[in-house]
């Protein structure tokens, strides 16, 4: 109960008027990323302009970056303003901290998945059709040649948002680490550059799941909607867990030594 208490507290903060700015951010962003293709008139659709828009520099801006801002800042915030101690003695350290990490992936998940709809509904309002021809080789894309609008564009939003979610929670999680708020918001662009250089050549295929640039930015290859987004969301359930744990074990030697 103590747990959840701390969760519902820490999600009422979070929701705010400043998430539905992130959102429309994120949707202004990809908006000017895919300005090239939303000029041309063949293939010239709302999903071939969210695919394609998503596969240039600025994702590393709307995947890296903003679903970090919402959240990620307020444990070391919390910190600095001598609040931790009173959090911590009631809900307990582990509690607090897990707490906090979920906060931020919902504040990831959010920022990406209403960001990614207000776009996809700007670009519908515009008179784009939803789908006119194929234009990769995902899940996704095979439901909408199956004729299953829904299913495609629900499957796309969910996958990014859970990449949303990573990466909020990623940076909270080095503000567990690097007692520096603004760690959190740098961190994950910067790890991703760093290891994309380091294990660019190692030897797991560029279409699986386990790759690095599937993690966050990239779609990996799957037969069905249905599978890709099922191996997402078991890959982001590992990265998330894998985070509470390390941070909760941390965050204890750390009030231990404060």
């Amino acid at each position: 109960m103590k747990f959840l208490r701390m969760l519902c507290v820490q999600l009422r903060q979070m929701l705010s008027w400043k998430l539905f700015v992130y959102s429309a951010v994120f949707a202004l962003v990809q908006t000017g990323g895919a300005l090239g293709f939303m000029t041309r008139d063949e293939f010239t659709s709302v999903w071939y302009i969210v695919y394609l828009g998503t596969t240039t520099g600025m994702s590393f801006l709307t995947l890296y970056i903003l679903p970090t801002l919402l959240f990620s800042m307020s444990l070391q915030q919390d910190w600095e303003n001598h609040a931790t101690p009173y959090w911590t003695v009631r809900a307990g350290v582990s509690n607090y901290t897990v707490a906090k990490l979920l906060t931020g992936a919902a504040a990831g998940f959010l920022t990406v998945g209403i960001g990614l709809l207000l776009w996809i509904f700007a670009l519908r309002a515009a008179q784009y059709p939803w789908f006119v021809d194929a234009v990769g080789d995902t899940g996704y894309e095979a439901a909408l040649l199956n004729g299953s609008i829904f299913a495609g564009f629900a499957g796309y939003i969910l996958h990014y948002a859970l990449s949303g979610a990573v990466i909020g929670m990623f940076g909270m999680f080095i503000t567990v680490f690097i007692q520096n708020a603004y760690a959190g918001v740098a961190a994950p662009l910067s790890l991703h550059l760093t290891l994309s250089r380091l294990l660019s050549n190692t030897p797991t295929s560029p279409t699986s799941v386990w790759h690095l640039n599937n993690w966050v930015v990239s779609i990996h290859t799957a037969p069905t909607a249905g599978q890709t987004l099922l191996e997402k969301l078991l890959l982001t359930l590992l990265l998330c867990t894998v985070m509470c744990i390390a941070a909760a074990e941390h965050m204890k030697r750390r009030m231990e030594h404060a």
